[in-house]
């Protein structure tokens, strides 16, 4: 797989789980979504960004002490 083609799996994949947690508010897929990016394309801004929402949810379902 080139460069580009990865690219664009990163940024399908991210469509995907982004539309899972703010369109579906479905958040274990969009969180399994999100992990799977990083996973499979680590060093892409989509798994910057995949982290980033990561936080999102979990500040989102974890209360502030």
């Amino acid at each position: 797989m080139g460069t580009d083609e990865a690219l664009d799996g990163a940024a399908r994949s991210y469509t995907a789980a982004h539309a899972s947690h703010y369109a579906e508010h479905d958040l274990l897929a969009a969180l399994r979504g999100y992990q799977r990016i990083i996973q499979e394309h680590p060093g892409t801004p989509e798994a910057a960004y995949s982290r980033s929402q990561i936080r999102n949810i979990v500040h989102l379902v974890v209360p502030d002490e």
